[in-house]
């Protein structure tokens, strides 16, 4: 499937077999969860595609993106867990979420939908 555009290779046709995403080689970590996918790069940026109802992308927009986008300008992510709410450990061991938070799963002390990262205590 890919009709929230979660392959992230520019287009919202589904694939059968696989499909390169764009022509980097320097990709360090992906994670995926139903449509939203998140990566990181070894420079340490952060990218994401695919759906994006709850802001989950982090772009500031709940747009859905059927190519990689990249998150702010910060270069310390070290890992990232994608879901409705995505997670992510930026490299001084800092937390942030955004995404879903009608629970308050974010952790941020709120049940406001995040459309950017925010860093938790």
């Amino acid at each position: 499937m890919n009709r929230e555009g979660q392959l992230g290779d520019g287009t919202w046709i589904n694939r059968t077999s696989p499909v390169r995403i764009g022509t980097d080689t320097n990709w360090a970590s992906v994670s995926t969860a139903g449509s939203t996918t998140v990566a990181i790069k070894t420079d340490g940026s952060l990218w994401t595609w695919g759906s994006n109802a709850h802001g989950e992308l982090g772009d500031g927009t709940t747009f859905n993106r059927h190519s990689p986008v990249r998150i702010g300008t910060d270069r310390n992510w070290a890992s990232v867990f994608a879901c409705v709410s995505t997670f992510a450990i930026k490299t001084d061991g800092s937390l942030w979420a955004w995404g879903l938070n009608r629970e308050g799963q974010l952790g941020d002390g709120t049940t406001i939908d995040r459309h950017r990262p925010v860093r938790i205590r």
